[in-house]
Parts: structure tokens; sequence; C-alpha cells
């Protein structure tokens, strides 16, 4: 785990030579350190308001195997984003579902989203591919689900598996958007015309005095995260080796061998 102590205007603070931002995305401003005793502790209070965001690493060993069988060029961007559309990769894929099963608390409204290929050495990774070209956007929430902003933590959570060759990172702030509904720091409801996404902006630039939060997650890990309800990004690490990232939504939860973060 690693923190920084403030965020800042994405096009002032990121300069990895990749796409550009939003005219107002926020990323985190400085260098990642470790974190100070006090701010450990209260990062991992679950008493405090924070604990919707309960970031959870867990290991994928047989996903794992299957990318190393399956994804022989994993140094090469262009190769990898044909080889994770191959059919037999998706068989492969399918087969070694199973190993999710301990961290599926339902089954209901599971949904494989696909292996999304990026290059590497992105300090944020998520695009805004509605737009010509794409820009970046930032620190953000998903809107997957389109609950009601009190409720969005019973949302479905993420599972997203790291497939790469090289380490890759779940960037977020440890406050969720429904906690600060409740506090009465965001609105209960938001004008059809504006989306969480820009709410979220719009809040964290008139905030740059917080804290952001960063796990490592590395090939064959995966985390388990409320992407509707906190607020986050990834990164990806080495420059020259592609970020493999295999998404699914579901109700996952605590499993026999994940590790609570």
């Amino acid at each position: 785990m690693a923190v920084v102590s403030e965020l800042g205007l994405a096009r002032e603070t990121v300069s990895d030579g990749h796409a550009d931002f939003l005219q107002d995305a926020v990323a985190p401003r400085g260098e990642w350190r470790e974190p100070t005793s006090d701010e450990l502790s209260h990062l991992l209070d679950g008493r405090v308001d924070h604990s919707g965001a309960q970031v959870l690493v867990v290991p994928t060993p047989e996903l794992a195997r299957v990318m190393g069988d399956h994804l022989s060029r994993r140094d090469d961007f262009e190769a990898l984003r044909k080889a994770v559309r191959d059919l037999r990769f998706v068989r492969a894929l399918e087969a070694s579902i199973d190993e999710l099963i301990p961290f599926c608390l339902r089954t209901d409204g599971l949904l494989c989203q696909g292996a999304w290929v990026s290059p590497g050495g992105m300090e944020l990774v998520t695009h805004n591919m509605n737009l010509a070209p794409p820009r970046r956007i930032g620190l953000h929430v998903d809107n997957w689900d389109d609950l009601p902003l009190p409720g969005r933590a019973r949302g479905r959570k993420r599972l997203c598996v790291n497939l790469g060759l090289g380490p890759r990172y779940l960037i977020f702030l440890p406050t969720p958007l429904s906690a600060l509904v409740a506090r009465g720091t965001l609105p209960r409801e938001i004008p059809d015309h504006v989306s969480p996404a820009a709410l979220v902006r719009a809040y964290l630039r008139q905030h740059l005095q917080q804290t952001a939060v960063r796990f490592r997650i590395d090939p064959g890990e995966a985390y388990i995260m409320n992407a509707d309800d906190v607020i986050h990004d990834a990164a990806s690490d080495t420059s020259g080796v592609p970020d493999v990232a295999l998404h699914f939504l579901g109700h996952f939860g605590a499993g026999p061998c994940d590790t609570p973060n």
C-alpha cells in the first residue's frame, strides 16, 4: 500500500506521454509513499464511513496459468489485442471461471466484460471512448448499475484480474460516493444531464487536499471493489509492457483465500 496526500488537475500532474485528459479530470499529485502509522490505522479502521471502500486482493492461479498458455506474446501490444479476442482464449477463460466461485456471493447479475489491453507506463488508464480522440477521465466512479447516489454501496462489484506480465495498480479514495452523500457533502439527487462521474470530478476539483491510496496487483492477482461507489482509477506499471486486465461484474465478496486491505 502507498499513499499521496493531495490531488491536482490531471493535465498538470500527469506527464506520461499518453492520451490527454478531460479538462476537469483530477489525479493524485506528488510521489507515492508509505503511509504513516496514523494513516494506516485510519485506513484500516472499519468503524469509519470509508468502510464501504473495502478492497480485496485475491489470487487467481488458474487464470494466471491460462494467460501463460494462451497469451504467448504478452510483450506485444497489437498481438495482445488480437489474442484476447481469440475464441480459444475465451473458451479457456470460461473453463477456469470456477476459480472465482469462492468469491461469488450470488450468481445473479454475473457478467464477464472481457479482457482490456492498454499500453504500459500509464499513470491513469481509463478513457472516455465516446470522444474523438478518446480522452482520459481521471479519478471517477463507474455507473454499471445506475443506482441512486445514496444506495450505490449495494451495487455489484468489479473483479479485475491482472493478466499482464508486470504489476498494475488500483488507485482509489478511501471515502466512497455513498458516504459523501450520507454526510451531506454531495446531494442525494443530481439532474438527469449530470453523470455521477461529472459530479465526482466537480467535487474533487473543490477538495484537492485529501489522501489517495494505491494497491499493487501482481500478475495472476485480482482486486474486488465496488467501482460504482468507490472513486478510483488504475495504473499500468512498466513502460513498453502492455497492461492486460480481465473484468467481471457480480456480487463478489470475501472468500477463503483473500487478503483484505
